[in-house]
């Protein structure tokens, strides 16, 4: 039993870190796309970006945050599992 908890665990944890993943290639992708695309962006454009970029950013801290709980929650299992058996 404690053992699928922790197979369970460990399949939310790799989603979640794939998640994050996902969401840094769509970030970088998007940065790639802006840079080749409109070069000659304006200055009020170009603050913009960097106000979203602070924005995604945060996104990205609340996932890392998550996934820090995540872990915390999988290692907490892992111990009482280990202090059982």
């Amino acid at each position: 039993m404690f053992q699928t908890l922790i197979n369970v665990l460990r399949l939310l944890s790799m989603l979640s870190f794939q998640q994050q993943n996902n969401m840094i290639n769509n970030h970088n992708q998007h940065l790639l796309f802006m840079n080749t695309m409109m070069p000659s962006m304006t200055a009020q454009s170009s603050q913009q970006q960097q106000q979203q970029q602070q924005q995604e950013n945060q996104y990205d801290r609340s996932s890392i945050n998550s996934q820090q709980c995540l872990a915390d929650k999988i290692q907490a299992v892992r111990h009482l599992w280990e202090s059982e058996n």
